[in-house]
């Protein structure tokens, strides 16, 4: 799944706006939403995002399917 689409499924199983999420972040509105309508973003940003949402970045061997780590915030 996309950048973007996994963030904007997050935003709307937390029934949280960008506007909260924004806040929470100590973001603009404005840049959140660019970076959410990004393909392709920095790790940092996708997990400083995810983890303000209350989710954890996984990192799973997918030869094995094994989870091997996760990305601490």
């Amino acid at each position: 799944m996309e950048d973007k689409k996994v963030l904007k499924e997050a935003l709307k199983s937390r029934g949280m706006t960008q506007t909260a999420l924004a806040k929470e972040l100590g973001m603009l509105v404005s840049g959140l939403s660019m970076n959410m309508s990004r393909d392709n973003m920095g790790l940092d940003n996708f997990r400083k995002i995810l983890n303000a949402l209350d989710y954890d970045v996984v990192v799973v061997d997918r030869r094995t399917g094994e989870k091997v780590w996760t990305v601490d915030s």
